[in-house]
């Protein structure tokens, strides 16, 4: 199964929410330097405060509007700031080469016997969820924007499977290999980023069997 992506114009909607991310200092720092920054700042499952900060500072992300405060705290439990969903949000927001995003996502939700299925779709849900839930509070909400992410929500569950068919195929279990392999396909390579995910969502790509 491969995706092929519309050549439409992207909306004015979809323009809104882009802009929205690329106001983050986040969305210019090199993927190196997001790696760097979050092994610095800890390796546990939650950041504390004073591990949050740090990441902060490092990432440039210490001076931020209400609306961007707003997505962070999205990320915030009972026991710190959740780790691997504030990596996620680096990885699709960064700049970086897809080898080098799909590598980090890889070791993300996998280990060294692979990618499980389990967790394939556990990381495909946070990815859209990031995209199509999380991110879209960066902008003021007009009536045609709260249409077009409730285009999105209703398409969000046939999206996941679809996204899972394409990474992981649904393998019970993934290699590395065969994991960077699938984003090798420049459509593909799309869903590594929160506006190649909303475009699959919103129904611009279409899965189709090869």
């Amino acid at each position: 199964m491969g995706c092929a992506y519309g050549r439409d114009h992207v909306s004015e909607e979809e323009a809104t929410i882009q802009r929205g991310e690329d106001s983050l200092p986040l969305s210019k720092q090199p993927i190196e330097k997001v790696l760097a920054a979050f092994e610095a700042a800890g390796s546990g499952t939650f950041f504390a405060m004073p591990e949050y900060t740090r990441l902060k500072r490092e990432l440039g992300l210490s001076k931020l509007t209400a609306l961007q405060n707003e997505l962070f705290q999205q990320f915030q439990r009972a026991e710190g700031y959740d780790r691997r969903q504030l990596l996620l949000l680096a990885l699709l927001l960064c700049q970086g080469s897809t080898e080098s995003r799909a590598k980090a996502l890889f070791t993300l939700y996998g280990d060294a016997t692979g990618l499980r299925l389990t967790e394939a779709q556990r990381m495909v849900e946070d990815m859209v969820t990031i995209a199509v839930s999380r991110t879209t509070i960066l902008v003021d909400t007009t009536e045609t924007l709260k249409t077009y992410l409730q285009r999105l929500d209703d398409r969000r569950a046939q999206a996941c499977v679809d996204i899972l068919q394409v990474c992981t195929a649904q393998r019970d279990l993934t290699s590395e290999a065969e994991f960077l392999t699938a984003f090798e396909q420049v459509e593909v390579s799309q869903l590594l980023t929160c506006k190649g995910i909303r475009t699959f969502v919103s129904g611009k790509a279409q899965t189709k069997q090869r």
